[in-house]
């Protein structure tokens, strides 16, 4: 049960609807109850994933293979998969030749969609570092940018939040540039200050990939919240003051 869960959350992350232990209609009028059901898509396109597991202590034999091969072409779908916590004898490979029923490990599953995985996890976050590393040119000494943003901060509140910005970019590219390139399914022990002393323990990249997203939106939380101040702080001011900051 617990590697039927864990392959289900597997195709939920790379964009498929996903249901476990679900009866699929055949082709045959007949319906089959498969250990997970991934669809992606709601058109004539749609892909279609049946994943059978097997968790036995010994090797799948041919037969378990052949009854899978049936189940897809029956239920119109693209793949099938079995999982097995063991391995495949000689013959369900054989089996398997020219088809679109695959055979693995639940390591070698992932091993094999290891890099669409982390497509689907790591281009929504660099789409957000990118943004933040556009954001983080009013850092930049000798820039318009930051002659702009220094002139921003009004208030002591615009001043500290101005830091706490910095900060946080500083930190959460910092931490993408030395980890995301390299094997960051090694275990990675990280510590930073935004509200306090932290310690962040990460072992896989799933939980890795969850905190620099907590990261990066902790980064827009406090622009937003800059952006924000500094309008009400802007509007608390004398006609005369506001005439000269937009002046300058």
């Amino acid at each position: 049960r617990d590697l039927q869960v864990k392959v289900a959350r597997i195709f939920d992350e790379l964009g498929y609807q996903t249901e476990i232990e679900c009866n699929v209609d055949l082709a045959n009028g007949a319906k089959v109850e498969v250990d997970v059901f991934a669809v992606k898509g709601d058109n004539a396109l749609a892909q279609k994933v049946i994943v059978e597991r097997k968790h036995w202590e010994s090797d799948i034999p041919r037969a378990i293979v052949q009854s899978l091969k049936m189940e897809v072409l029956e239920a119109g779908a693209n793949f099938g998969f079995i999982i097995a916590k063991q391995g495949f004898q000689p013959g369900a490979y054989e089996g398997v030749n020219m088809t679109n029923v695959k055979l693995f490990t639940f390591e070698e599953l992932q091993e094999n969609i290891s890099s669409q995985w982390m497509s689907t996890m790591f281009n929504p976050l660099r789409e957000m570092r990118n943004h933040l590393i556009d954001y983080n040119r009013n850092f930049e000494l000798g820039t318009p940018e930051r002659a702009y943003f220094e002139k921003c901060q009004i208030s002591k509140e615009l001043k500290e939040l101005a830091w706490e910005i910095e900060y946080h970019l500083r930190m959460s590219l910092a931490i993408w540039e030395d980890y995301v390139p390299k094997d960051i399914y090694a275990k990675i022990h990280m510590a930073y200050v935004p509200d306090g002393f932290k310690h962040i323990s990460i072992t896989d990249t799933r939980s890795f990939a969850k905190e620099l997203r907590l990261l990066f939106n902790e980064a827009f939380e406090k622009i937003k919240k800059f952006e924000n101040l500094f309008g009400q702080t802007f509007l608390e001011l004398s006609q005369n003051d506001q005439e000269r900051f937009l002046r300058s």
